[in-house]
């Protein structure tokens, strides 16, 4: 159970989100989304400014109440493994829920997000490196991020457009053909 909850964390840790949220840029630049890329990778950096800040305000210990299942060095508040997985996971489920066509499409991408960020804030508490306020305070601003960095993404996209963008990608696609 321990190495499950270890595997899970590591969905959560900077290694797999940084190269979650560069090969996400990428396909997305790939795709000639460059607007997406630009908003996907500009949320992950802005939650880890964030969580860096926040942590350096609280200066709150880890607990000490049970032996910790991992060793972890640095501050407990927020949850920084909660708060960018629901940066990352959140932001990345909404832009593929707003690019996804189907509804049901729509609703797995969201589901999964949430499954993601949900499990890896469960492990931290399992490995006793966090309290559950961590965690919960690490969720809610990471949903509080992504959701005003959304509300960002789609004030600016009412200017330009994800339609305009996808028309461009598809014209470029056709000049390359």
């Amino acid at each position: 159970m321990v190495g499950s909850a270890l595997d899970i964390t590591a969905l959560g840790g900077a290694t797999v989100l940084g190269m979650t949220v560069f090969a996400v840029a990428g396909f997305l630049l790939l795709q000639g989304l460059w607007r997406r890329a630009l908003f996907a990778t500009v949320a992950a950096f802005g939650g880890w400014f964030l969580n860096g800040a926040l942590k350096q305000l609280f200066q709150r210990p880890r607990p000490d109440v049970v032996p910790h299942l991992r060793e972890v060095m640095s501050m407990s508040f927020p949850s920084g493994h909660a708060l960018q997985s629901a940066v990352v996971y959140l932001t990345l489920g909404a832009l593929s829920m707003h690019i996804a066509k189907r509804r049901v499409t729509k609703l797995y991408c969201m589901a999964m997000a949430m499954l993601a960020t949900g499990l890896v804030g469960a492990s931290r508490v399992y490995l006793g490196v966090h309290y559950p306020t961590d965690v919960l305070a690490g969720w809610l601003i990471g949903l509080s991020w992504a959701l005003l960095c959304w509300m960002i993404e789609r004030s600016l996209e009412r200017r330009s457009g994800l339609k305009r963008e996808r028309q461009e990608a598809a014209a470029r696609e056709l000049a390359d053909e």
